[in-house]
Parts: structure tokens; C-alpha cells; sequence
């Protein structure tokens, strides 16, 4: 490889100083007219000026760190300092351009007008880094400007990367992409929303942040030739605009404004980067790093040497590794996520099969008693008060026969399975392979969405439990209550007469028995005192029976509510059990038709090990059956109720 390079090498070395040697004099000239002309000034601060004008005029530059991005280009002009000993500032009207160096060529061509300024200020930008800046000022208004007149030329450049901005690009191309915070505009004059900017290798996600991450939205730009575009806003340091082909051909805008100006710029420079690396190919850069060094790099060689055949295909041979390693990381992802899924397959058939052997029997037994009418069937479980504990039998019994169902589907594709196992990756099979997996997750869904039906009816038995239990209490409540009340009643009718006879008593005293007597006398403050008592005690029990009867009103309020929501949840429960029913029907159906398919294909073993299950879930069923009286029992002395 050393010797195959140092070819290469030597004729980069021979090029470079070519071209030194053949634009030094050009170089020379040009800043010797420049500070020989008409106010001409030169230095590291200052721009070299030139053309027709009879006024001062510079092109300075401010802020930054040396020739880098992040300055200002202020072009200034005033009054000639000698005809009216002061210096009073002119007002010009500049035209900004932007002139693209190359290494050889008409220049003339590569020229470009910045649109939007005509200001004596330019924030420079990404879009300036390697290029000169180009200002052609003349007088605003020249009748203003008495004999003031001409045009003034100034040139600076070129502009190179700061060093801060050039660290955080390469620690992103190295990385491979990187985020950045953004504000979205969808038009300029619309209200601002927080997105984020994932710039990659690959492509251009842009992310509308949710309340969590998994809520996030994110549009992809893909790189193609020509698409996307960055445009840098030449007026507000922070605002760009993307452009993006969408699939009906049309060119859309986003706009959008970073944090600060050096995101802006690091976030157009990481676009542009990864953009060239995609869709610029190998041989153009090798046709211009191998060009002939006598032409300027303009032609390349007619013959070309082998050491650069050597490096094309060293360079070929080195993406194709790439490439390939890139495909055995991602088959060997695959290969783990393939096992990893047959694993989980397996053992879910395992558990299935387990399970299914189990309630075989209870669901043949179910099966008959669907064909053939019972006519000794209980009357109550004929009405709409079926039990609570039905239908949690009912929901285990459709369980059970879904569970079935997927055992004999089990059964027709295991050897299948097996045979993939052995070859994961052979031909052919891969897609029923998926569908397979695709339609056990399904299933697997719908039995959890199952399970959440029966945890809803025992939550409503739990909560029926509840209602009938505060039921009990506010009538224990309101029986107490009505019993204070009518004590209160007879002790306030007790005092009442007691009252009416002291009064009686104390008038016929008053007119019959000498109130000029002393003993007269005590005896009348006795009685008023007790009078007043009396008075009290009949104020204090008229309150407490008002109180009484409030509570008694409030009490019934209550259980009228309570048996309102016991209606509403007896009424929910009948619907959930006319639900049940018909799914049992449409799952007895199903059943029947797989176990006709079954019959045949079983042994004399599984109708043993059948009827052994049959006699074992028939004793289950007598247990349920005892079970079902108390709970019977127990729901006609609610319906009592």
C-alpha cells in the first residue's frame, strides 16, 4: 500500500505547487492595485476596495475569530475628511454578492447575488465558508450627497469554519448523526412549535415531541440527488428553511429556527455532509484528486497509471466490506430474533396442550348436554335471575373451548414446525411461518381481552355485595331512627300534659287561694321555675325530633340511590348473561365441528383417558350444582327484598 501511495502523493505535492506558482503573480497584482487605488486599505480587519468615487469608503470586518463565519461585514463610507475637517457618515445602498473560488477557470461565472440585503451590514453564514464576499455601495441619494458620487467595490475572503463549529461537525459525522432542537414554523408569520431535527448518514427524521416518547410523530427524509435543500435565512441569524420532494412531485418548505446561530450552521453543514457523502460518487472525486496536474485539473490522465487502478480498487474493495459486514450484523440479528421467537412458540405450545388435555372431558360433556334436551332442568335457570357464579362458569367454559380449538390447530402444524426448526433459513415456508406467529399473537389478544370480561363480572358481584350490604345498614338505620323518633314523640306528649295540668293548676291557685299569703307566694316562684324547665326541656326534644326527621330523609334519599345502582347492576348483568349465551352457542358450534374432525383421527387411548376425565368433571359438576342451590336461595331473598 506504501508504495502504491507514494506515487499518489507525489503528484498531489507537484499539482499544489503548480497552482501556487501560476496564481502568486495574480495574487501580487491584485493587492498591489487594491492599495494603490482610491481610498484602498488593506489589512487583517479591512477589506481591499476599489473602483470610480470621490468619498471615503471601507469594508470591515467585526466580531469572529479571524476569517471565520461568525462575523459581521460592515461596509462604511463618509465624507472626505480634508474639504470639511469632519467625517460625516454617507448613506449607500449596498449590493451583497458572493464569489465562489475555485482552483482555475473563468470566475466571473461563479458569481452569486445575495437576495434580501441592501443594507450596509452582512451576518455571515455557512453558505460563506470558502467563498469572498463581494459589495458594490453607491451614494442612496445623490442629491442629498452634493458632489459625492461613484461607485465603490470592496472584497473580502475567503471565510473559513470557526474551530467550535468545525469540533461539534466532525464529532457528529463521526458519530454518525446527531439531534438538534428546533422551533417549527409552518408558515413565517404562524405560532412556533418545539420539534427536534434527527440528522443521520441515512436520512433526515423530523420529530414532533408527544407527552412520551412512544408518542412521538417523525416525518423521514430520504437523500436523493437534488433533495433535501437547506436555505439559510440571509437576514435572521437563526431561521433555515428545508426543502423536500414529496411523492407527487411537488417541492415543500419547512421552515424552521435553531437555538443559536452556530446550530444553524452546524445543522445545514451536517445536512450537506452526509448529503455529498451519499450522492457524490467515488469516481468524481478521483477524477479531480487524479487530474492531470499540467491541465489544472481539468482533464485526467489518458492512461492511467496502476497504482491508481490499485487504489480505485482498493477503495471499491473497501465499501463492499463495509456493505458486507453491514448484512452479517443484520442476518445475525435476525437469526436471534427467529430463535428467540420459535423458543417462546414452543413453550407456548407446551403449556396449550397441557391445558387442553385437561378440560377435554368437561367439554365433551357440555356438548352433549347442547344436543340433547334436558327436560329435568332446574325452572329457575330457565328464568333471566341466573347467578353470578354462572357466569363465571360460562366464561371458564369458553375459555376452555377456545383453548380446544387452538390444540387442534396445533396439531396440524406441529411437524411443520418441526421441520422449520431444523432449517430456519432454508427456502420456501417463510411467509406461513409469519402468518402463523402473526395469528397466535392475535389469539393470544383476544383471550386476554376474555380474561378482561370475567374480571369485570366478578368486580360487579363484588360491587352488588357492597350495595346489598350498605342496603342492610340503612334500613337497620332507619328502623333505629324511626324508634328514637317515637319515643321522643311520647315523652314530648308526656310533657306536654304534664305542662297543661301545672298550668291548670297554677290559675286555679291564682283565683281561689289568697295570693297575699306568703306560702301562696313560694309555691308560685316553685311553680315557674319548674315552668321554665318544662319549657326548655320541650324546646330541646321539638329540635331534636326536627333533627330525627331530617336524618330520616336523608336516609331514604340514600337507599333510594343505592337501589338504583343495584337495579342498574342487576340490569348490566342480565345483558352480560344473554352475551355469554350466545357465545357459548356460536362456541359450541365451533367445538362441534372440531371434534368431528377430531373423532376420527383419535385412538382408543384418548377416549379412555376421555371418559376418565369425563367421570372427574361430572363429580366437579355436582359440587357446582350444590353450590348453585345457596347462591338460588340466596338471590330469591334479595328478589324478596
Amino acid at each position: 500500500m506504501k508504495k502504491m501511495t507514494s506515487p499518489l502523493h507525489a503528484s498531489a505535492v507537484t499539482d499544489f505547487l503548480q497552482r501556487v506558482h501560476s496564481q502568486l503573480p495574480a495574487a501580487i497584482n491584485s493587492i498591489a492595485a487594491s492599495t494603490a487605488g482610491n481610498g484602498g486599505a488593506c489589512n487583517s480587519d479591512f477589506g481591499a476596495v476599489r473602483g470610480d468615487y470621490n468619498f471615503d469608503f471601507s469594508l470591515r470586518l467585526e466580531g469572529g475569530q479571524g476569517f471565520s463565519n461568525t462575523g459581521i461585514l460592515v461596509a462604511s463610507a463618509n465624507e472626505k475628511k480634508t474639504e470639511s475637517g469632519s467625517e460625516l457618515p454617507l448613506g449607500i445602498k449596498c449590493r451583497w454578492r458572493r464569489q465562489i473560488t475555485t482552483e482555475g477557470g473563468n470566475v466571473d461565472e461563479l458569481i452569486v447575488d445575495i437576495a434580501g440585503i441592501s443594507t450596509n451590514m452582512y451576518q455571515l453564514s455557512a453558505d460563506d465558508i470558502g467563498c469572498r464576499i463581494l459589495v458594490e455601495a453607491t451614494l442612496a441619494d445623490s442629491a442629498q450627497a452634493g458632489h459625492y458620487r461613484g461607485t465603490a467595490l470592496g472584497e473580502m475572503g475567503p471565510f473559513e469554519l470557526d474551530p467550535s463549529t468545525r469540533k461539534s461537525l466532525e464529532n457528529s459525522i463521526n458519530a454518525g448523526g446527531s439531534r438538534f432542537p428546533v422551533t417549527f414554523y409552518k408558515k413565517e408569520n404562524e405560532p412556533k412549535q418545539n420539534y427536534m431535527l434527527h440528522v443521520t448518514a441515512d436520512e433526515i427524521k423530523v420529530i414532533q415531541p408527544g407527552v412520551m416518547e412512544r408518542f412521538d410523530r417523525e416525518v423521514s427524509i430520504a437523500y436523493s440527488a437534488e433533495f433535501p435543500r437547506v436555505l439559510i435565512h440571509p437576514l435572521d441569524i437563526l431561521k433555515f428553511k428545508l426543502l423536500i420532494l414529496e411523492e407527487n412531485g411537488n417541492v415543500c418548505e419547512m421552515h424552521f429556527a435553531s437555538l443559536s446561530r452556530q446550530s444553524r450552521d452546524l445543522i445545514a453543514l451536517t445536512m450537506r455532509c452526509f448529503h455529498a457523502r451519499r450522492h457524490i460518487s467515488t469516481a468524481a472525486l478521483l477524477d479531480r484528486v487524479l487530474a492531470n496536474p499540467g491541465n489544472h485539473g481539468t482533464a485526467r490522465l489518458e492512461h492511467p497509471s496502476n497504482s491508481t487502478k490499485a487504489l480505485d480498487l482498493c477503495l471499491y474493495t473497501d465499501r463492499l466490506r463495509g456493505e458486507l459486514m453491514r448484512q452479517l450484523e443484520t442476518r445475525g440479528a435476525i437469526e436471534k430474533q427467529y430463535h428467540k421467537i420459535a423458543k417462546e412458540k414452543l413453550l407456548l405450545d407446551d403449556q396449550l396442550h397441557d391445558t387442553i388435555t385437561s378440560y377435554t372431558g368437561v367439554i365433551q360433556h357440555l356438548q352433549g348436554e347442547a344436543q340433547q334436551p334436558d327436560t329435568s332442568r332446574d325452572p329457575f335457570f330457565q328464568s333471566n335471575h341466573v347467578p353470578l357464579g354462572k357466569y363465571e362458569g360460562l366464561q371458564q367454559e369458553i375459555s376452555n373451548l377456545k383453548i380446544e380449538l387452538e390444540e387442534q390447530r396445533r396439531q396440524l402444524i406441529q411437524e411443520k414446525h418441526k421441520a422449520k426448526l431444523s432449517n430456519p433459513f432454508g427456502t420456501g415456508g417463510d411467509a406461513s411461518e409469519k402468518a402463523e406467529i402473526e395469528r397466535l399473537k392475535e389469539e393470544n389478544r383476544r383471550l386476554l381481552r376474555t380474561s378482561e370480561q370475567s374480571t369485570e363480572v366478578r368486580r360487579l358481584r363484588v360491587e352488588n355485595d357492597r350495595l346489598l350490604e350498605e342496603r342492610e345498614t340503612l334500613h337497620a338505620r332507619l328502623r333505629q331512627a324511626d324508634q328514637e323518633k317515637n319515643e321522643l314523640s311520647t315523652n314530648f306528649s308526656f310533657v306536654k300534659g304534664e305542662y297543661d295540668k301545672l298550668q291548670m293548676q297554677g290559675t286555679s291557685n291564682y283565683y281561689y287561694g289568697g295570693g297575699s299569703s306568703s306560702s301562696s307566694g313560694a309555691h308560685a316562684v316553685l311553680e315557674s321555675s319548674e315552668y321554665r324547665a318544662l319549657l326548655e326541656e320541650r324546646n330541646r326534644l321539638a329540635r331534636r325530633v326536627d333533627q330525627l326527621c331530617e336524618d330520616a330523609e336523608k336516609s331514604k334519599t340514600t337507599q333510594d340511590q343505592s337501589l338504583e345502582r343495584v337495579m342498574t347492576s342487576n340490569a348490566r348483568l342480565l345483558e352480560e348473561k344473554d352475551r355469554l349465551h350466545r357465545e357459548v352457542d356460536r362456541v359450541s358450534r365451533l367445538y362441534a365441528e372440531a371434534v368431528d374432525s377430531f373423532s376420527t383421527s383419535a385412538g382408543d387411548s384418548g377416549r379412555e383417558r376421555a371418559n376418565a376425565e369425563v367421570v372427574q368433571k361430572d363429580e366437579k359438576i355436582r359440587q357446582l350444582e350444590l353450590e348453585n342451590q345457596q347462591l338460588k336461595a340466596r338471590i330469591r331473598k334479595l328478589a324478596s327484598i
